[in-house]
C-alpha cells in the first residue's frame, strides 16, 4: 500500500464500478487508494446510473481476500476501532459512501487512531454519522429481538431491521443464549443466522435453510410450543399491568422502541 500521496491531476478521472456489496465497495475503495486517486473520485454501483462524463470506467471485482487485506492494512496503520467504525458505516451503505470511505481510510493511515477525534473533518463526520445509526439499531435489537420456542426445541426470532445487522446480533446471542438452538431471521433481506449449540452459521437466500419461502422452510413441520403460548400470555399480562396509565408517554415509547419494529414484538400484539 502507498504511504504518500501524489497529484494525478494530469490523468482523466476514473469511474470505479462495483457490484454494490460491502465487499465490492471495499475493493473499489482499495483500488482507488492503490491508484492514488484524488478528489473528485467517482464510484458507481452496478445497479445505479453511471456517470456519463467519466473519461474512463473500470469495473472492480468483489474479492473477499482483497477486502480483508485492505482492512488489515488500515488496522496496522490505525487501530481496530477505526476499522470497526468503517465497517459499521459500510453496513449502512448510504448513497455517496465510497468517496468518504476512501477519505476516511486515507486519513486513518496518515494520522493513525486519532482520526476518530477529527470531528470537524467531513469524511469523519459522514462515516461516524452512519456508523452510529447502525450501532444504535444493533443496540436496540439486543433488547427488542423476541425469540419464540418451537416444539422442535429451537428458538426462532423474526425481525425486519433497517440495516443488515444479523451477524453482529448473532455474535451477541451466541454468548447470551449459548445453550439453546436458535435461528434469527431477517424477513426483509431473506437472510438468517443459526446456532446449533456449537457452531454459528450465516444463511443467505440461496442457502439450504432459506431456499424457497423463508417461513415455510424454517417452520416446516414445526410450531410454537405450549410453553411458548403461556410465556407470551404472561409477558403480555406483565406488559399491560406494569404500566402506569397516568405516566404513559407514547412519543417517548416510539423513540426507544420505533413503531416500525412492533410487528414482531409479542407485547405489541393486541390480538390476545
Amino acid at each position: 500500500m502507498p504511504s504518500n500521496l501524489h497529484s494525478r491531476s494530469d490523468l482523466p478521472p476514473v469511474e470505479w464500478v462495483h457490484d454494490g456489496s460491502s465487499t465490492g465497495c471495499l475493493c473499489a475503495v482499495a483500488e482507488a487508494y492503490k491508484r492514488l486517486e484524488q478528489p473528485p473520485v467517482r464510484f458507481t454501483r452496478a445497479n445505479a446510473v453511471r456517470d456519463l462524463f467519466a473519461d474512463a470506467r473500470e469495473t472492480v471485482e468483489s474479492d473477499p481476500a482483497r477486502a480483508e487485506r485492505f482492512l488489515n492494512y488500515i488496522t496496522a496503520k490505525a487501530s481496530r476501532d477505526v476499522v470497526h467504525t468503517l465497517l459499521r458505516a459500510l453496513t449502512a451503505m448510504p448513497d455517496g459512501l465510497e468517496p468518504h470511505l476512501l477519505g476516511y481510510a486515507r486519513k486513518a493511515v496518515l494520522h493513525g487512531a486519532c482520526i476518530v477525534h477529527a470531528h470537524a473533518d467531513p469524511d469523519v463526520i459522514f462515516v461516524h454519522r452512519h456508523a452510529r445509526k447502525v450501532s444504535l439499531e444493533i443496540h436496540r435489537f439486543k433488547g427488542l429481538l423476541r425469540f419464540q420456542e418451537f416444539k422442535s426445541g429451537r428458538f426462532i426470532a423474526l425481525y425486519e431491521p433497517d440495516y443488515d445487522i444479523t451477524l453482529p446480533l448473532a455474535f451477541h446471542f451466541r454468548r447470551r443464549l449459548a445453550s439453546q438452538r436458535w435461528v434469527i431471521l431477517d424477513c426483509r433481506r431473506q437472510q438468517a443466522a443459526t446456532w446449533d449449540g456449537k457452531r454459528l452459521n450465516a444463511e443467505n437466500p440461496d442457502g439450504d435453510l432459506l431456499t424457497g419461502t423463508l417461513l415455510t422452510q424454517c417452520l416446516a413441520d414445526d410450531e410454537p410450543s405450549a410453553a411458548e403460548a403461556r410465556s407470551q400470555m404472561l409477558w403480555k399480562t406483565f406488559h399491560r399491568t406494569v404500566a402506569i396509565e397516568t405516566r404513559t408517554n407514547p412519543a417517548l415509547q416510539r423513540q426507544f422502541m420505533p413503531a416500525r419494529y412492533w410487528k414482531h414484538l409479542t407485547e405489541m400484539d393486541e390480538t390476545a
